[in-house]
């Protein structure tokens, strides 16, 4: 029995005009002879004359049930089912019928269901249903009407379990399915989608997002395992030359980033959608792990497909190179002015979003190990005497050049989005209705995920036998410039005011200033680059620069010795005092200074050669009954006893009762051991014996010679001093002079 002819939902998506008359059926290929007369298939056909939507869709269902199983499967692509399906839902569509939508639409959901699992796995199934083979590329022009027509109902749905969404979300997924496993199908289906579809289904919001954006990074994901775009898929003759991939229909570039990755990364931060699916999910990081990471090469194009004006931006830069180069030839090298291109035309703008996938990128750094190494690829890469070949790098050296490339810009684009007198301009974008991030916010979130980035990659462990090799990410960041970079950022920055109450103290008790001639390290380190920021753009930022580096230089003798060579040691040592707002600070400061100690012996001796010129004073000194001078012509240390009650002729009974100085009770006597040194009542101790256990000094003159062990004295030095210790006193070689302020 035929269903009553009615208005169908689907038919706004559609007609284009209603018609009083019934359409005549489509027509659909016959079922090959070889299948059997009761096959869902058949029935499916003789529903379709039949105008029989209900046991249309009962069919289709078996059909999609049965193909679950992979073995129906294949006997269904023998039988010519995907290609009997796929004209059917070219008729849907209206390619061939344009007034029969509104008697086939009722059963569009179940036909892309059935359709979608015939063709998974199926390469048979694929080459019936796309026809890349025959050329009658059925399917794919298809979907290239069906996704953005779905994609606009879907858009109005309230309810993410709406038929609108669900009819949507098949589809993509079908799409998908053909481009699993690549070849011509996965191409034809690509290029169909691609860019209207795959756009008008990221640009969506709101419930139909969070279930259509996961088979859209599916998609994405399988184009990017397939290998994309191969010469042999895009029918490109042998000798013809080949299209750049940021130019063409590449899952990854221009196009991709203005209409694929840029709305889906937008979508993956709104808090709205982006828990529940919103932005693709778990699948978009997966598609940065294939892409970007352990052997994904697309993160550079990726990342700067994403900005506003991107395209014109890098269509401008490599005008502006050309023009360089033909200055060069013509002129000889001669010194000749190279024309440069207006600073707007060119200037480089950064975007929230290349700050979101480099989040992902350090997320799938630090979460994911790096996949097993293939022995017989690899075995000829293996270190010596290693049984294994070194595992692959997370980044590839281009994505590193990159990285270290947009940190670099990007802390120059801070520093002049905060001059007055530089002004970053806006560059008109091909789609006005894009969103256009605030450039001072956009830069400082990109370089604090650069820093974040590089800091992830300094903490990798390496096996031993492939540090300091071309194996080690970190050697291979030194190598392009890490060192020179990270030194540059904080050299930028003034000396550190120190942390607590030393910066705040004023008059003698405040911590002498920093000359940052001295400390900022040379004038070499500010070349050959914009300028760096001048203040921090946030706080920790000085920690985000330092400690990488202090990683990096970590068993690595080469790297250390490039911070030697940097003029690096005294930036590093200035920042062991620490500064107000940089957590641990101090911490990465003295790390930097061990690692550098160990791994460079002229950072050793440069810092041994460094003499005292004079002592900070302080209240502790002072409380200490302690006062140190520095001769500045000899940089010998004279150590004083103020203020002394007693002083080294003082007498100790043994239990706490004798002397003036204070801190002799019988509390503290008890909670102190003594020494093997016997001490009885009625002796005079010298000045090297006041000292129960270190630190444990009961006296001002013993908490003196306490401090002054503690800085590396012989307190052999002392025992005839007697009341006299204004003695001078050379420094040993191995003694350091800290602020003790």
């Amino acid at each position: 029995m035929t269903s009553p002819t009615r208005p169908q939902r689907g038919e706004s998506k559609w007609a284009t005009k209603k018609t009083a008359d019934v359409a005549p059926a489509p027509a659909i290929p016959p079922t090959p002879k070889t299948s059997s007369s009761n096959s869902p298939i058949d029935r499916f056909r003789a529903s379709v004359e039949a105008r029989d939507d209900a046991a249309a869709c009962a069919a289709l269902d078996e059909v999609a049930t049965r193909a679950r199983d992979a073995a129906t499967r294949a006997s269904l692509a023998r039988e010519g089912a995907p290609v009997v399906l796929a004209a059917a839902l070219a008729a849907v569509v209206e390619i061939e019928a344009p007034s029969a939508f509104a008697s086939r639409s009722a059963y569009l959901l179940p036909l892309l269901r059935a359709l979608r699992n015939c063709v998974a796995g199926e390469p048979v199934a694929r080459g019936g249903a796309c026809g890349a083979s025959t050329g009658v590329h059925v399917l794919p022009n298809a979907l290239r009407r069906l996704l953005p027509a779905l994609a606009t109902a879907a858009e109005r749905a309230t309810d993410e379990n709406d038929d609108a969404v669900s009819e949507l979300v098949v589809a993509t997924q079908l799409a998908c399915n053909c481009a699993v496993g690549g070849g011509a199908d996965a191409d034809l289906v690509w290029r169909a989608v691609f860019p209207d579809g795959v756009a008008a289904v990221a640009a969506l919001r709101g419930p139909a997002a969070r279930r259509a954006h996961p088979p859209l990074c599916m998609l994405a994901h399988a184009r990017v395992m397939s290998g994309g775009r191969g010469r042999e898929e895009s029918g490109e003759e042998v000798g013809e030359e080949a299209r750049d991939a940021v130019d063409d229909d590449d899952v990854v570039g221009f196009r991709a980033g203005r209409a694929l990755w840029s709305p889906l990364l937008r979508a993956a931060c709104d808090d709205a959608i982006g828990a529940g699916g919103g932005g693709g999910g778990e699948w978009l990081p997966r598609f940065v792990r294939a892409a970007c990471t352990h052997g994904g090469e697309r993160f550079p194009a990726l990342c700067r497909s994403l900005p506003r004006g991107a395209a014109d931006v890098a269509a401008a830069r490599d005008d502006a190179l050309r023009r360089k180069i033909l200055a060069l030839a013509v002129d000889g090298g001669g010194g000749a002015k190279i024309t440069e291109l207006p600073d707007e035309t060119t200037t480089e703008r950064f975007s929230l979003t290349q700050a979101t996938l480099l989040a992902l990128v350090h997320e799938e750094i630090g979460s994911s190990p790096p996949p097993p190494p293939r022995r017989d690829a690899d075995a000829d890469a293996a270190a010596p005497g290693s049984a294994e070949p070194p595992a692959p790098s997370p980044l590839s050296d281009g994505a590193l050049a990159y990285l270290l490339d947009m940190t670099s810009r990007a802390a120059a684009a801070v520093h002049a989005s905060a001059s007055a007198s530089t002004e970053v301009k806006a560059i008109p974008a091909a789609n006005p209705d894009d969103d256009d991030d605030d450039q001072p916010a956009a830069a400082a979130a990109v370089l604090r995920e650069s820093l974040k980035l590089v800091r992830r990659l300094t903490e990798l462990e390496i096996r031993p036998s492939s540090m300091n090799t071309p194996h080690d990410v970190v050697t291979a960041l030194a190598a392009m410039g890490l060192p020179r970079l990270l030194l540059g950022l904080t050299a930028a920055l003034p000396p550190p005011m120190g942390a607590g109450n030393t910066s705040k103290a004023r008059g003698p008790t405040a911590a002498p200033r920093l000359d940052p001639d001295v400390v900022g390290g040379p004038a070499a380190l500010r070349d050959g680059h914009a300028p760096f920021p001048t203040a921090r753009p946030w706080p920790g930022y000085r920690v985000d620069a330092l400690a990488p580096l202090a990683n990096a230089m970590f068993n690595r003798p080469g790297v250390c010795d490039q911070v030697v060579k940097l003029g690096g040691v005294p930036i590093i040592l200035a920042a062991t005092r620490g500064e107000d707002g940089e957590d641990f600070l101090r911490e990465w400061a003295l790390w930097a200074t061990r690692n550098l100690c160990h791994g460079s012996e002229d950072a050793r001796k440069e810092i041994e050669s460094m003499q005292p010129e004079a002592a900070a004073d302080s209240q502790e000194l002072a409380a200490m009954g302690l006062n140190v001078s520095v001769d500045p012509a000899t940089g010998k240390v004279r150590v004083k006893s103020i203020g002394k009650e007693g002083g080294a002729g003082e007498r100790y009974d043994g239990v706490g009762t004798g002397g003036t100085g204070g801190g002799g009770s019988a509390a503290a006597a008890a909670t102190t051991t003594t020494t093997a040194t016997a001490t009885t009542a009625g002796t005079a101790l010298g000045p090297g014996e006041l000292l129960m256990t270190p630190g444990g000094a009961r006296t001002p003159a013993g908490r003196a010679v306490a401090a002054a062990l503690m800085a590396g004295f012989d307190a052999d030095q002392f025992k005839d001093a007697g009341d006299d210790d204004d003695d001078d006193v050379d420094v040993p070689a191995h003694w350091k002079v800290a602020d003790l302020s």
